[in-house]
Formats: structure tokens, sequence, C-alpha cells
């Protein structure tokens, strides 16, 4: 005689239960990567260390405004070679760079408002910017570090197909006399989730002694190349303008690099 409330056949009740929850959680469609997910696994993938040379040069534009609202304008090229490996960086700049330099240099020691094309070109030429150009991946990946997507769409870059990812950047704490800081970066990615091109911007104001105020903005568009299991950048454009006390500054920049042998 059966005993009331036991209950029945509860072993297969439960195997069925626990065979329908497997079901339906294989059933499932798998998280889809986002695009800076894709992005990142790409750039690991690009951190080449295998010798390379190449020449750079730079092309700056510089105009400024003082006090006496007197319009300077200035304009200078160099061009330098760079090779990297297990060794390190080399640059070697030509002597006929160095020697206008000097003078540029010279001449600001009598007239602070004398011009430094060449300088202001070497300036877009020196370690940091020479070695964020031929190791791009890894640059890329340090700007990465704390980025917000903001938004991802299909748009084709240069009639390539491509998906565009809009990121927030993290912009550094506690600065002095800084006010509003604001930065963004918008990476083009083929379907590999290899860069193509980008572009950075970033915005920031301030204020010192309650009446000195200053603003200043910059941007920045890249174009990416792979040489080997090496990220390139193949050209890279600036712009930078700057107001504060009484002067006022922009500066536009062109950097191309051409890989060799």
């Amino acid at each position: 005689m059966r005993r009331r409330n036991q209950p029945v056949c509860s072993a297969p009740r439960a195997w069925a239960l626990g065979l329908g929850l497997l079901v339906a959680a294989h059933a499932m469609p798998a998280a889809r990567a986002s695009g800076l997910d894709d992005l990142r696994t790409a750039l690991g993938g690009l951190r080449g260390t295998a010798p390379v040379k190449v020449t750079l040069t730079a092309q700056v534009a510089t105009t400024s405004k003082d006090d006496d609202d007197k319009v300077r304008n200035a304009s200078g090229t160099a061009t330098l070679s760079a090779e990297d490996g297990p060794q390190g960086l080399r640059l070697v700049y030509p002597r006929e760079i160095i020697v206008k330099a000097t003078a540029e240099g010279a001449g600001r020691q009598t007239d602070s408002t004398a011009p430094i094309p060449t300088r202001n070109a070497l300036n877009e030429l020196d370690y940091a910017k020479v070695h964020s150009m031929v190791h791009a991946a890894e640059t890329l990946l340090v700007r990465l570090e704390g980025a917000k997507l903001k938004a991802e769409r299909s748009e084709a870059w240069n009639g390539k197909p491509a998906r565009l990812l809009s990121l927030e950047l993290t912009v550094p704490k506690n600065q002095q006399f800084v006010d509003k800081q604001s930065a963004t970066l918008d990476v083009w990615i083929d379907e590999a989730g290899r860069p193509l091109a980008s572009r950075a911007e970033a915005t920031t104001k301030g204020s010192a002694y309650i009446v000195v105020t200053f603003e200043a903005k910059n941007s920045e568009n890249r174009i990416y190349s792979i040489a080997g299991d090496r990220l390139l950048v193949t050209r890279r454009d600036s712009s930078g303008s700057g107001s504060g006390a009484g002067q006022r500054g922009e500066t536009k920049a062109t950097v191309t690099l051409q890989a060799g042998s």
C-alpha cells in the first residue's frame, strides 16, 4: 500500500528537467565580441620584433600671434632614417639638418620670436613619436586602456569595407590648472579587427591664478599598414591650437613613413 504524499518517479523527472536545461543552454547563441575586443585581439598579434628600417619626413607649419597682433608664419621640413630591432630604436639625423637646427637655436638667443621651422619639424621626429609609429600596435593598446566603446557601425574607409569604432578615452587626473579635459578616438578596422586608420581629438580647458584662462585643442589622424607581423603608421597628420595670456598659436604637421629593406 502506497503512502500518501510520496513523490512518484521523481528521479526521471529531475533527469528530464536537467536535460532540458542543458539543451536550452546549448541552443542560446554565444555573446558576440565587440569591435573593441576584435581590435585588441588583432593588435596583440601585430607587435612584431623583426628588424625594420624606415625613412621619415616631417613637414610642419606654424602660425602665432602675440600681444602686438603681429602674425608670424613659419614652415619647415626634416627627414631622417630609423632602424628598429632587438638592439632597440636608432635614429640617424643628417648633418645638414643638425646644422640648420643649431643655427635656428642661435637666432633665438638674440630674438625670442625668431622662426625655428627646422626645429619644429624635428620635434615631430623625436624618439617617442618615431617609436609610436614603428611600434603602432603597442602604442594603440596603451591608448585603449580604460577606453569605453560608445558606438560601432559599418562605414567604409578608402573604399574598403570597415567598421568604425567610436571610443571615449581616459584622461590624466589631478593636473594642475586643468579644469576640464576630454579625449575621443575613432578607429576604422577591417573584418579581422586590424586597424586601417584612426582619428583622435582632445580638448583641455583651464585657468591659473583666477585671471588667466587657456584652452587647447589637438587632433591627430593616423593611417596604418602591416609589414610582416608589425603594425606601422605610414602617415600621421596632426593639428593643434591654443590660446591664453594674450597669445594664440596653431601648428599643423604631417609625418610620412616609408619602410625599406
